[in-house]
């Protein structure tokens, strides 16, 4: 006869028996192996001395990790399919895993995984109930500024959600390095930000789909689409967080359901009483947009004794980007704008084009000012590189998205010109200082050549034959053409890449450098399209 553990704790003080520890033993409805004893029945006139005998150890119950709620280590395999690569954050509620999917070639996903904080089977039930469904919802989505849903299943008391992984950098990691060089984002460059923001906020919200925990931190700058994507947004409505609680009573006495999102980007209705709205989002959004321009974090921007927003005194902005910002940011839900369409044709307004509403505010270079030289033609290989160069240095990735702007909307600017416009889309008064004084030796560099061109050129309008460089060294068009080519496989990180390579390696050849950053993408693919395009 086997007994429980449970059941021999209970007798063992009553009654002397003589037990084995008989091992493990699976109860039904009970997913926990419960350790089990051999109860040895002797018969009446048997020799009830017998000598007892050693004790045995009793080892641990083997635990199921998902049961334990334990980190998914490498390796682990779930669903027979997703082997779980490293830990990419975790919450309140579950972690999120970046894994490979077997039955996609090993394609690279986010495992999103969801425990109840207390174990309660009739909140898990509705639980999964309500998740099964609005899976349903989310499968649909189909916006190149959201992650694809690409699966949702259940595994031992667990909801699993599996998404596409984006390659990319997220806001908040830009801002760093932007404080780092005491700077932060220009209007120029949030006006078009909040755009492309507010178009994959109205595609949501016209699902009836509320993000509601937008912040620097889930967004991510993703570098084959050259556009901010938002992760990790609330998959799980405020019903399923608040029966993962284990408050399943809290829509019936009043209590407020569980909050999901960021003090400082939340706003009050979803941090006091669980409540989000499309407005919600907005507010979220005009926070993060403060938080880009000013390089400041909420907490800094909020006045201690009133609880208002005096972020103005960090930055100066255009009168129309401040009120509309003053009005993302309301207290009440009812005193903001209520869709994205409202935000996004208050900032229409803004730009000079109207027909390009992601424009950037810059003025242009007064037509009546008579050019110091003649137009550059732009794009100048050798100038233009020596722009970009500067500016990353102060600024960071975004340096190029900048510069191939401003080379678009003013071709014909020369050197002077060109590099006031690029200082212009610099807030911090520091960083356009170093920025002039950096590339000011290119510039004065690129003038003598232009006007030596200029009067060099024969009647034959033959322009004379450049000098070979040496053998091994790299000139400003093959850099040139070398971070624009991986700028299009990996984003604005590419500048960077190309500046610690070019700092360890200096005297490398152009296949020799060429060969090194194909090395440093991840994604073979990307790798070897790197280098063809580079032969």
């Amino acid at each position: 006869m086997c007994i429980s553990k449970i059941v021999y704790d209970v007798v063992k003080a009553r009654l002397d028996l003589d037990v084995t520890y008989a091992g493990p033993l699976q109860l039904k409805n009970i997913q926990e192996l419960v350790p089990a004893y051999h109860v040895n029945v002797f018969s009446e006139g048997s020799q009830a001395t017998a000598p007892e005998p050693e004790p045995e150890e009793v080892p641990e119950p083997l635990v199921d990790p998902l049961e334990d709620r334990q980190l998914l280590a490498p390796g682990t395999r779930i669903a027979a399919r997703y082997t779980v690569q490293r830990v990419l954050g975790q919450g309140g509620f579950g972690r999120s895993y970046l894994a490979e999917d077997s039955q996609r070639f090993e394609e690279a996903c986010v495992l999103k995984e969801f425990f109840p904080t207390k174990k309660s089977g009739r909140n898990l039930q509705k639980a999964l109930d309500l998740f099964k469904r609005e899976a349903k919802t989310l499968y649909q989505l189909n916006h190149p500024q959201v992650p694809k849903f690409l699966a949702c299943f259940t595994q031992r008391n667990r909801l699993f959600i599996v998404q596409e992984y984006i390659d990319g950098v997220p806001y908040s990691q830009l801002l760093k390095q932007r404080r780092q060089q005491d700077g932060q984002f220009s209007e120029a460059e949030v006006v078009p930000w909040l755009m492309q923001m507010l178009q994959v906020l109205d595609y949501l919200h016209g699902l009836n789909i509320v993000h509601r925990d937008i912040s620097p931190d889930n967004i991510m700058y993703c570098r084959d689409r050259s556009l901010p994507v938002l992760i990790d947004f609330g998959l799980v409505s405020d019903a399923i967080s608040t029966l993962l609680s284990g408050e399943g009573t809290a829509a019936d006495d009043g209590q407020p359901a569980t909050m999901v999102g960021k003090f400082g980007y939340s706003p009050p209705e979803q941090i006091h009483l669980g409540q989000s709205f499309p407005s919600s989002d907005l507010y979220a959004l005009g926070v993060t947009a403060i938080v880009l321009l000013t390089g400041r974090y909420p907490r800094d921007l909020i006045d201690q004794e009133s609880l208002e927003w005096r972020w103005q005194t960090y930055v100066s902005v255009g009168q129309g980007l401040e009120a509309i910002l003053t009005k993302l940011v309301q207290q009440k839900p009812k005193a903001r704008f209520q869709t994205a369409q409202d935000v996004m044709q208050q900032l229409a307004q803004l730009t000079e084009a109207a027909t390009d509403p992601i424009s950037p505010l810059v003025a242009a270079p007064a037509a009546s000012a008579a050019p110091a030289v003649a137009p550059l033609e732009l794009p100048n290989p050798a100038f233009i590189e020596a722009c970009r160069q500067a500016l990353t240095r102060c600024i960071g990735p975004m340096a190029s998205v900048i510069v191939e702007d401003m080379i678009d909307q003013y071709p014909q600017a020369t050197p002077e010109e060109f590099v006031e416009i690029l200082a212009s889309q610099l807030s911090n008064g520091r960083q356009a200082t170093d920025f002039i004084s950096r590339i000011q030796g290119a510039v004065d560099e690129t003038s003598v050549s232009h006007e030596s061109d200029s009067q060099d050129v024969t009647s034959l309008d033959v322009a004379p034959v450049p000098e070979a460089p040496a053998a091994g060294a790299l000139s400003p068009e093959f850099l040139s053409r070398c971070r624009q080519t991986l700028m299009r496989c990996i984003g604005p990180m590419a500048n960077y890449l190309v500046d610690d390579t070019l700092a360890d390696f200096p005297n490398l050849a152009p296949q020799e450098l060429v060969t090194r950053l194909a090395a440093e993408i991840p994604d073979r693919k990307k790798a070897e399209d790197f280098r063809r395009q580079m032969q």
